[in-house]
């Protein structure tokens, strides 16, 4: 993917690749979304992971998983 993209944005364009599955339970994918159980956050960049730490971080509870 992160060939792909830079082989058509070019050098100058700065981007990063970030995997974030979900576990979502069907019949409860909004209530499982706004309050997760654990959050799996895969990439290279740690500017990518701080930022989708930052985005996760409200909506964790107390006790929840992050990696």
């Amino acid at each position: 993917m992160q060939a792909a993209i830079r082989a058509n944005a070019g050098p100058a364009f700065e981007f990063d690749v970030v995997s974030n599955p979900e576990f979502l339970r069907e019949g409860f994918a909004v209530e499982d979304f706004l309050r997760p159980e654990r959050v799996v956050i895969g990439s290279v960049s740690e500017r990518a992971i701080v930022a989708l730490k930052d985005l996760y971080e409200p909506f964790l509870q107390p006790g929840a998983r992050s990696s």
